[in-house]
């Protein structure tokens, strides 16, 4: 378990900053840039999700229904899996048909 804190604006939208230190009014932030946050705005918060693209190392078979997999992990419902559909802009001829692609993102833990 991580002793790493974090906060968001208290609608609950918006960035999620890591705190570097607080006093009994704000949050003291370093990354993007420099900030104080009025703890009477912003909540401590889960960390944000982090994901990577391991596209590039997965696998599909065109047996068993196109089944994609990932360091042996079938991914037919995946947890901690995302994927994101990318359309492709026909770049030669502009009247050809709109491809798709598909992008695999495994969730990241620390």
């Amino acid at each position: 378990m991580s002793n790493k804190q974090w906060v968001q604006h208290i609608s609950g939208q918006g960035e999620k900053f890591f705190v570097e230190a607080q006093n009994e009014r704000v949050w003291i932030i370093n990354e993007p840039c420099f900030m104080r946050l009025p703890k009477s705005e912003y909540r401590l918060c889960d960390p944000p999700e982090v994901w990577k693209d391991v596209t590039e190392e997965c696998k599909l078979s065109p047996l068993a229904g196109s089944e994609l997999s990932h360091d042996g992990m079938r991914l037919f419902l995946p947890m901690g899996y995302r994927f994101r559909k990318v359309r492709i802009y026909p770049y030669q001829q502009p009247t050809e048909i709109t491809k798709w692609a598909f992008i695999v993102e495994q969730q990241v833990t620390e």
